[in-house]
């Protein structure tokens, strides 16, 4: 049994993530992560140079530098003008469900095709 009941920690705020780092300060119950084609994109847009991470981490860090990874895919580099002609599939929601006393670091760097959404319970 868990020391906490997950039930109290409704998603009641969230992040999305349109390029760059964003930090959302702890203590927070991460929920959910999904990912979604960006604004302005089809549903199938490429994603050839994205990078896309969530980590239980502190302020500024993501991914190998330090925390916990809670997310990570790497769309890697495909000839074709950044493209590849390689289209993302559809992204179930992704049920995390982990305390994050340090907060999260989310990172979306490459081309600008996805979006990273993240919901949370302070």
């Amino acid at each position: 049994m868990s020391f906490f009941n997950t039930e109290l920690f409704a998603a009641t705020s969230g992040i999305r993530n349109s390029g760059g780092i964003v930090n959302v300060a702890g203590p927070i119950f991460c929920k959910t992560i999904m990912v979604v084609p960006a604004s302005g994109q089809s549903t199938a847009p490429s994603y050839s140079g994205a990078v896309l991470a969530v980590t239980h981490a502190t302020s500024g860090m993501f991914a190998q530098l330090s925390g916990q990874e809670l997310f990570r895919f790497d769309g890697s580099a495909h000839s074709g003008l950044g493209t590849g002609n390689l289209a993302a599939g559809r992204w179930d929601l992704l049920n995390v469900n982990t305390w994050c006393p340090s907060g999260i670091v989310t990172l979306n760097s490459g081309l600008h095709t996805l979006d990273l959404i993240v919901t949370f319970a302070t």
